[in-house]
């Protein structure tokens, strides 16, 4: 049929007349080529489809070809179980679908589209994983993660929740806690007591809010959102996601604010129907169980669970249980004791360090105007020295040491309540007037490079402030914190457990907490209790009667009990100086 067409046309062809050289039809002859099908022509057919229409893939109904690419997706997405909003759409492009040519510059682009829509898993699994015992996740909890007990509390109270509701709708769990603390093995440990798949994402550094919500598909490489990528790698709607570095998400970025972007994710009342820019239809986001991880709360709201660091001997007994027994081999065993014993070899030769930490605090209050304090970061606690000093000047007052906005109304506090105390405090009213008129104060904060906020610096403050102006030496064995008011009182402040074990860590054995913070020290470790001591006080007028020395302590004696070898000195009148001034009725351990 096809060699008969072919010779009509060539004899059609011989027939036609030629125009001459030079006529203005054609300045010379063309030769006219054919091509030639030998194989099953590239139309549907036999034939091309008439000039107008576009090319449909299969043919004008949509192609009898079961394997073809549409109808694959076809039967794709009507397995999927969408909803009826997505089905609508799904259905209007697949109609797009059929009438495009492959060639179009949209036909990848719709495939993509109606490919992520297919695999999304819209539908909750057919037969999920039964959830584990709690029984069983409360052992699971206790052999992956050492010590922890309050977490491991709230997360077992969640779980307990979870198994008698049957979902975990609305449910969010957000961690705050140092790197390395275990908020990423938390989290899935929830996930395997649940039988639920888990998956990370890191939001640290994200400027875009289209990095939660997508890109609309008028972009060239459009993908959805970090949110429903994570959803489709683990193949459940149920899935347990763990939101990892959320203090370190952009803001106010030109962008969008990825962080107002999260509302929609976190918000109950709002992620059953979360609306990502690629997809463009409601995907049901209350299935799956959130949790955040947090190293610094950056202004958030609770409520959060904290995880606090890990004291020595706590690392001491990771390192025992989990660490050790990880290795199949000894040699990295072997390297590091190898280096434990070449320091110890170091210290039979060298002698004990020269500067131990209980001696290093005791030489550094050695006058009055030093007082310690105690601060609670994001890796742990550190002690706070607060040093004032008084120069001639006209009642200036400077601050240093890279102070926050809040710290530096702690100062303005404490001198308000000095000058409005001058009187029971001993100062005589010349004294006064001279602090006012005469004299500049200079309050500084070691170790400048490290930025400083917070109240809980108060008592510190007008603690070294009273010890400058009433001459009185600071003891060099008490540690303090609390936030104080224009009247005096003693506020609660939080990280009491870090600021404790930072001074246990210093060698400081005291510690003035304020009163509404008694209910944290039951969260200390069993063998800081048994060697520290805390005095409980509600007015900064109990704290300066604990924390300075007696009148007739000088500060050449203080001086002296600080560089010695470790036995008391003696005095010019031969009575012993001790290195502190024992407190009265001071209280050992919990109440």
């Amino acid at each position: 049929m096809i060699s008969g067409l072919i010779s009509e046309i060539e004899r059609q062809v011989a027939r036609e007349p030629r125009p001459k050289r030079g006529s203005a039809g054609n300045s010379s002859e063309a030769p006219v080529h054919f091509r030639i099908y030998t194989s099953k022509p590239p139309f549907p057919g036999g034939l091309p489809p008439p000039i107008g229409l576009p090319f449909m893939p299969g043919g004008p109904s949509g192609g009898d070809d079961e394997d073809g690419e549409v109808p694959t997706l076809e039967r794709r997405l009507r397995a999927a179980g969408l909803p009826a909003e997505a089905e609508e759409v799904v259905t209007r492009e697949l109609r797009r679908l059929r009438r495009m040519s492959p060639m179009h510059s949209e036909y990848s682009t719709l495939v993509d589209y109606l490919e992520w829509m297919a695999e999304l898993p819209w539908a909750p699994p057919e037969s999920p994983q039964p959830p584990v015992p709690l029984s069983q996740a409360r052992a699971q909890l206790e052999e992956d993660h050492y010590a922890m007990d309050k977490v491991k509390q709230r997360i077992l109270e969640f779980l307990a929740v979870c198994h008698l509701r049957g979902d975990t709708k609305g449910s969010i769990l957000c961690m705050l806690g140092p790197p390395g603390i275990g908020k990423t093995s938390l989290g899935k440990s929830v996930a395997a007591a649940l039988g639920r798949p888990f998956h990370r994402v890191s939001v640290g550094g994200i400027h875009s809010e289209a990095e939660v919500r997508g890109h609309r598909r008028t972009y060239v490489g459009a993908l959805p959102g970090l949110i429903l990528q994570a959803v489709k790698k683990c193949g459940a709607a149920n899935c347990v996601i763990m939101l990892d570095e959320v203090d370190k998400l952009g803001r106010n970025s030109y962008n969008g604010d990825p962080s107002s972007a999260l509302l929609e994710v976190l918000d109950p009342e709002q992620n059953g129907a979360f609306r990502d820019h690629f997809l463009a239809v409601p995907f049901n986001l209350s299935q799956a169980a959130l949790r955040l991880a947090s190293a610094d709360d950056g202004g958030m709201h609770g409520p959060v669970i904290e995880l606090t660091g890990y004291t020595v001997d706590d690392k001491v007994a990771i390192a025992a249980r989990h660490l050790l027994p990880k290795q199949a081999g000894v040699r990295e065993l072997e390297r590091k004791l190898g280096a434990v014993c070449r320091a110890i070899a170091a210290n039979r030769v060298l002698g004990p360090p020269r500067f131990e930490p209980r001696r290093d605090v005791a030489r550094r209050i050695t006058k009055p105007g030093i007082a310690l304090g105690l601060a609670a970061t994001v890796f742990g606690g550190e002690t706070l020295f607060v040093e004032v000093e008084q120069v001639a000047g006209k009642g200036a007052v400077q601050m240093t040491g890279n102070i926050k906005e809040v710290m530096q109304e702690s100062v303005k506090a404490a001198l308000t309540w000095i000058r409005a105390n001058v009187a029971e405090l001993g100062l005589a009213k010349t004294a006064s007037e001279a602090l006012l008129n005469t004299t500049d104060l200079h309050i500084h904060f070691p170790e400048g490079a490290t930025p400083k906020d917070g109240p809980s610096a108060g008592v510190t403050i007008t603690t070294a402030l009273t010890s400058l102006l009433t001459g009185r030496l600071v003891r060099n064995d008490v540690a303090m914190t609390g936030e104080i008011t224009l009247r005096g009182l003693v506020l609660p402040v939080g990280g009491i457990k870090e600021k404790v074990v930072a001074a246990h860590r210093a060698g400081v054995r005291t510690v003035l907490l304020p009163q509404a913070n008694e209910k944290d020290l039951r969260e200390l470790p069993q063998k800081v209790l048994e060697e520290m001591q805390f005095e409980l006080v509600s007015d900064v007028r109990e704290v300066i009667r604990a924390a300075l020395v007696p009148a007739d302590v000088t500060e050449a004696e203080a001086a002296g009990s600080a560089s010695g070898d470790g036995s008391e000195p003696a005095t010019d009148d031969g009575r012993q100086v001790p290195l502190s001034h024992p407190l009265p009725s001071v209280p050992t351990g919990v109440p």
